[in-house]
């Protein structure tokens, strides 16, 4: 019983994880900002791997002539079988 109400939780924080406001004008289409309920599903490891409702963000830093690109990007942990 305890797991069903934990889950349902964390259903509820997911259904909640943007702001009902638009977002300024001069972000790209489709960001939305986060909630309060939405800071809840970033995570992180002992290594200080930062996770997004449990996929890893990976920071991506690429040196060159011009100046350096840094972002963030998702990396969908490997399939095992499980939903």
């Amino acid at each position: 019983m305890a797991d069903a109400v934990h889950e349902t939780i964390w259903e509820q924080k997911r259904s909640w994880k943007f702001v009902r406001e638009k977002a300024p004008s001069d972000w790209p289409d489709g960001v939305k900002p986060i909630s309060m309920q939405g800071i809840s599903l970033l995570g992180i490891d002992a290594d200080n791997n930062l996770y997004w409702d449990g996929r890893r963000l990976q920071h991506i830093t690429r040196l060159g002539r011009t100046r350096p690109n840094s972002r963030l990007s998702l990396q969908h942990p490997p399939d095992d079988g499980n939903p």
